[in-house]
């Protein structure tokens, strides 16, 4: 959905960042010409107010972040030749509206790289100096300690600059980009607790350079660039860090486009500027994705020793992992989102857990004594001058005698087959003589299983073929 411009010439290859529910942007390329204007985005009211300028020398290709209340400006190019790269990173008050200049970056001064933050850190990658030299090196910036410290290498060739970048549930996200051989298509994650980059999926639609990321909620976007040549691209993709997949979703609404700004304002991410898109402001509203709501069901929760149950997540949000607990049952633990065949071999009441999860989160539900294993009786020791199931086998009809259980107050009749799928159930409040039809099922071994003064009484029955 495009929002209101913003009131100056158009802005590509410029900086910035999100804070509360304001964004930020500012430095870049401005009617061809570099600029240090810097300005503020308020949701709320769609409009745009001019801030202070930025305190650095004017350039192009800037990296910014926010870490709390504070946003930050650092690194890029002064845009003419012989170009100057820069080292210099500049802290944003937007309480006071105040720039102050913090400890220059150690590493080597350069533009096009990408940053991103996680907790209370900030997070520089990649990039590019004059000779050509790509860069492949991670720093990390603390605020409050006003301090850089050098974090992992990403992986042997994999310097690059140009590339895309966000921070989704504590891990960064760097891919495509280019080097001195071409454009790119590959991704990687930073873990900061472990110091480890690992290898991802392949963003979809091949190589691109000068794209966009963002990150809304638990998932990450990388939008626009150039797609193998000087050919900007309009597509966005999603990437699912649970199930490290991408999904292309809605077009950017502009056009295709290449070197504009992407943030996150809320629920909302937003592409400002451009090569292409001069000074306009889209916001692109994702598909979100919430929190599982855990909820199961099983076949049964009365059964005899040694019988097998089976059950079902009926977890609301759209979970992608199950982790299933069964003290007691065999297996005793499952990740199938429908684990069948759960078996209990001794008596006794059994708890059952579920926690199921996505990229937003997970939740956790425990059902207490929600099993009731009995050790079972079988029907026909209720009278031993009789079988009170019959006839057995038969082709699809049994007599079930009632008088056989005597004072006992009859509950239920139900009657499963040997995958534990309830193929008859019968609620009863008396006694009288009782005709099961199970001429519909298939022929075979079935269990009828009546629950009479909370005890279970079983008997196994033959459906003979028919004729």
């Amino acid at each position: 959905m495009q929002k209101t411009s913003l009131p100056t010439f158009g802005h590509y290859r410029s900086a910035g960042f999100s804070i509360a529910d304001k964004g930020y942007i500012g430095t870049g390329s401005a009617n061809n010409t570099w600029s240090n204007d810097f300005w503020q985005y308020d949701t709320v009211f769609d409009s745009w107010t001019q801030k202070a300028d930025f305190g650095g020398i004017k350039r192009q290709s800037a990296i910014g972040f926010a870490v709390g209340n504070y946003g930050y400006i650092a690194l890029g190019d002064s845009g003419n030749t012989p170009a100057i790269y820069f080292n210099d990173i500049w802290e944003y008050d937007p309480a006071n509206n105040t720039w102050t200049q913090k400890t220059n970056f150690p590493g080597t001064a350069r533009t096009r790289a990408v940053a991103f933050s996680i907790g209370n850190k900030g997070y520089v990658a990649t990039g590019y100096t004059n000779g050509p030299t790509y860069f492949r090196d991670l720093w990390e910036y603390d605020p409050t300690l006003n301090s850089w410290t050098q974090k992992a290498n990403m992986p042997t060739g994999t310097n690059r600059e140009g590339a895309a970048a966000f921070a989704v549930n504590g891990m960064g996200y760097v891919g495509t980009g280019r080097d001195g051989s071409g454009f790119k298509q590959d991704f990687y994650e930073y873990n900061p607790i472990a110091n480890v980059w690992t290898q991802k999926a392949n963003i979809l639609g091949g190589v691109r350079n000068g794209a966009v990321g963002f990150n809304v909620g638990c998932k990450g976007y990388v939008a626009t660039g150039f797609n193998g040549g000087l050919n900007p691209t309009n597509v966005l993709y999603e990437y699912d860090p649970s199930t490290n997949t991408w999904t292309q979703r809605a077009n950017y609404g502009c056009c295709n486009d290449s070197q504009g700004l992407g943030i996150t304002i809320g629920n909302v991410g937003y592409l400002i500027g451009g090569q292409s898109a001069g000074n306009q402001n889209w916001a692109y509203y994702p598909i979100l994705t919430y929190t599982p709501a855990v909820s199961f069901s099983v076949n049964d929760t009365f059964i005899c020793e040694t019988q097998c149950i089976n059950f079902t997540s009926t977890t609301a949000n759209n979970p992608n992992s199950w982790a299933w607990s069964f003290p007691g049952g065999t297996p005793s633990s499952s990740s199938a989102q429908n684990p069948s065949n759960i078996c209990y071999s001794s008596s006794g009441l059994y708890s059952v857990t579920l926690i199921a999860s996505n990229c937003a989160g997970s939740d956790t539900l425990i059902l207490n004594n929600y099993i009731n294993v009995q050790v079972c009786t079988s029907i026909d020791e209720l009278d031993e001058s009789q079988s009170i199931v019959y006839p057995n086998p038969s082709e699809g009809i049994f007599n079930l005698e009632m008088s056989g259980f005597g004072n006992l107050k009859m509950e239920s009749v139900d009657v499963y087959n040997l995958m534990g799928e309830c193929v008859y159930h019968l609620q009863i409040s008396q006694s009288p003589n009782l005709q099961i039809n199970l001429s519909s099922q298939a022929k075979g071994i079935y269990f009828i299983k009546v629950i009479a003064d909370d005890k279970v009484y079983s008997q196994k029955v033959v459906i003979s073929p028919k004729g």
